[in-house]
């Protein structure tokens, strides 16, 4: 377990049944659940006025010390089976919830691990006011303390906030403020938890002014990982396929031979090595200068004997056509044949034309499309002119017409 802040390692949560309000404790050792499960239960009775009738865990080690004291104080003690999570549910899926959102939280701001407590005692109290669809749709804090909570108190955790520090001030000379980082709120007071990275103290605060898009904890990483200093390493690069697994001998430049094949772009001549000059330098002498880097035109020996397509030349060139479904080419040169009607006259002298919008008609006739009613103040025909559409499975011929009546009807009066 991640140590926080304070030294907390654990954390105990107790779940109300009935209105799924969640109490949570952080602790240091797991040995601690039963002294913390007696001020819980004083608690509870005094402040609602009753007492637990029961309680449900597991079988865990932190849990069998209580076995003996709620039998003392008769309360009963349901257990899981072993290896059964689903019966003990509710706190399982408790549990994971303030996990997961805990996480994010900390993500988010890029808050570090040893602030996990004051993260997670932040998202159970959210939890807390959230609506849950469990319960219908109203929060925990709502069904059990019978009025709505306060959402203006929220903010963001993680962010950057102003706290109002002069009463603490030693001279007048100090400011009035600082920026912090909030880490929630206090249960036993009215107020923000504000926490000074500099002098690294936690303070409570009421009068506070935050900055929800500014994180500290997340700009610090930032500035901190521009910061370090950039270093270049120089790897020798070893061609692939090396026939001895010795390291590679970098051989003299020489000139390459001129290309054999008369399809293949001209090369220029290279340069002899012996009329290179090497610019002088008062700080290298001429012993000193790095070896030169072997040509990347050289040829490379495959130690494989297999027949690839490029040795055989049987490369297929690739097609490529303008959308995923291309269309055949007798269709296409059907299509572009065929004469587009640009009215009706032109369309009914063609007798594909006339057997698609017989086919149409006798099609809305059948599923019953129409209905008759009174014959309305504007009837406009139109025909859709054809074009080619396709789609997955099919394509449409430019033959294919619809028909759509507009009507131009009162608003009280349906179709």
């Amino acid at each position: 377990p991640v140590a926080s802040l304070h030294g907390y390692r654990y954390y105990v949560t107790f779940v109300y049944a009935f209105s799924r309000y969640t109490w949570i404790f952080i602790i240091r050792n797991k040995s601690d659940v039963l002294p913390v499960f007696q001020t819980f239960q004083k608690q509870v009775e005094n402040k609602f006025e009753c007492s637990i009738k029961s309680f449900q865990s597991d079988w865990g080690g932190e849990y069998r010390s209580l076995h003996s004291y709620l039998k003392l104080q008769r309360i009963e003690h349901r257990i899981s089976c072993p290896h059964t999570h689903e019966q003990n549910r509710s706190a399982e899926r408790k549990h994971k919830h303030i996990v997961e959102t805990g996480l994010t939280l900390m993500a988010h701001a890029g808050v570090p691990q040893q602030f996990w407590d004051f993260a997670f005692t932040t998202v159970v109290y959210q939890i807390n006011c959230m609506p849950s669809p469990t319960i219908k749709m109203q929060s925990p804090y709502h069904v059990l303390f019978k009025r709505p909570p306060h959402y203006q108190f929220m903010k963001v955790f993680g962010c950057a906030c102003f706290p109002y520090v002069q009463p603490y001030n030693a001279h007048k000379l100090q400011f009035r403020s600082a920026k912090c980082v909030f880490l929630g709120y206090s249960s036993q007071h009215k107020g923000y938890l504000c926490y000074d990275k500099q002098t690294q103290k936690l303070m409570v605060n009421r009068n506070v002014i935050f900055d929800e898009e500014v994180f500290p904890f997340k700009t610090a990483l930032i500035t901190k990982s521009s910061d370090l200093p950039t270093t270049t390493m120089s790897v020798p690069i070893s061609l692939p396929f090396s026939p001895s697994p010795s390291p590679p001998i970098l051989p003299q430049p020489t000139p390459l031979p001129p290309p054999q094949h008369p399809s293949s772009l001209p090369l220029p001549n290279p340069t002899p090595t012996s009329d290179l000059q090497p610019c002088p330098s008062p700080d290298l002498a001429p012993t000193d200068l790095p070896p030169p880097v072997p040509s990347q035109t050289s040829s490379i020996t495959r130690s494989h004997h297999m027949l690839t397509r490029s040795q055989t030349s049987s490369l297929k060139p690739k097609v490529y056509t303008s959308s995923l479904h291309p269309i055949p080419h007798a269709l296409a040169v059907q299509l572009h044949q065929e004469i587009e009607p640009t009215c009706f006259s032109q369309a009914m002298k063609h007798a594909p034309w006339r057997q698609a919008m017989d086919q149409e008609f006798h099609a809305l006739l059948q599923n019953q499309t129409w209905t008759l009613v009174d014959v309305p103040k504007q009837l406009v025909l139109w025909i859709q002119n054809g074009s080619t559409k396709s789609n997955a499975n099919q394509v449409v011929p430019l033959s294919v017409t619809r028909l759509v009546w507009l009507l131009e009807v009162s608003p009280r009066r349906l179709v």
